[in-house]
């Protein structure tokens, strides 16, 4: 009525559960107030419904995890962590595949979660994503082990007086099924200069390539025990000189005092000849 001191308050709203949903009915309770307000009868009203939407800000937070290079990208299930739940909630998760973005060895490499089971009372109140990421896990390169081994072929040469040898064919040995890596070495010598055979090569500077060259942790360094130096082949008509000599007649056709030189003996090198007749 016209000039009546009258106003309403809104005393309570609430839906009839916390949980999610569309078209949920709401409960409103008003109040009248002012001087009037006893002369008026007042009924809330009624057939209101609004919507519940997921809670978006919980997520799941993974564990990084740490594995030696197999050639899969097949990862330990991670620990996982749920993040922003409300206090109180009953809300779980459980299960999950781990999977490395590829197979070969890193830091900072990426492992994604997927299948991952968000359960408990409070479970559908939430908009969790079934997958999750971890930027920070490792895939470390394999070792050389008795069976992953970097070998080198025998060589052999005629003596020369020197340690160098030629570099020989390296291989690998023992790789994951599939994988390419090649090594080449630098450099190569013998434990000795002197002629032999079962003589030990040392394969300096040893570096590798192909596609899955760092997946590994090979030696720089690789020996053979197996390589020969022969003697060098001399020939008397060529490689010896004989000085001419004369003697006294002393009625014998031995001769004491010849000289004999060897003209083909490697600088610094200690030979000599000697003859019985």
């Amino acid at each position: 009525v016209a000039g009546d001191d009258l106003d309403y308050s809104l005393q309570l709203a609430h839906f009839d559960n916390p949980n999610v949903g569309i078209n949920k009915p709401v409960t409103v309770l008003c109040n009248l107030t002012g001087t009037s307000a006893s002369n008026y009868s007042f009924t809330s009203p009624t057939g209101i419904v609004a919507d519940v939407t997921p809670y978006l800000n919980a997520s799941i937070l993974v564990d990084a995890v740490s594995k030696e290079y197999d050639g899969s990208i097949s990862a330990t299930t991670p620990t996982l962590t749920l993040n922003g739940i409300l206090v109180g909630d009953d809300v779980q998760i459980s299960g999950g595949t781990a999977l490395f973005n590829n197979k070969n060895a890193g830091e900072n490499k990426v492992v994604t979660v997927s299948g991952i089971i968000v359960s408990g009372s409070d479970a559908l109140n939430y908009a969790i994503n079934n997958s999750a990421t971890n930027s920070s896990s490792v895939i470390v390169p394999k070792a050389a082990t008795p069976s992953i081994s970097v070998t080198a072929q025998s060589v052999s040469k005629i003596y020369d007086g020197l340690l160098s040898a030629s570099i020989p064919a390296l291989n690998v040995n023992g790789l994951i099924a599939g994988d390419i890596v090649l090594a080449t070495g630098s450099s190569a010598q013998f434990d000795t200069k002197n002629v032999g055979n079962n003589k030990v090569i040392t394969v300096n500077g040893v570096t590798y390539s192909g596609n899955d060259a760092l997946n590994y942790t090979l030696p720089n360094t690789v020996q053979n025990n197996t390589s020969s130096i022969t003697p060098i082949i001399l020939d008397a008509s060529n490689d010896l000189e004989i000085l001419p000599t004369s003697k006294i007649y002393d009625g014998l056709s031995t001769i004491t005092n010849l000289s004999i030189n060897l003209t083909s003996a490697l600088p610094n090198d200690d030979v000599s000849v000697t003859y019985t007749s």
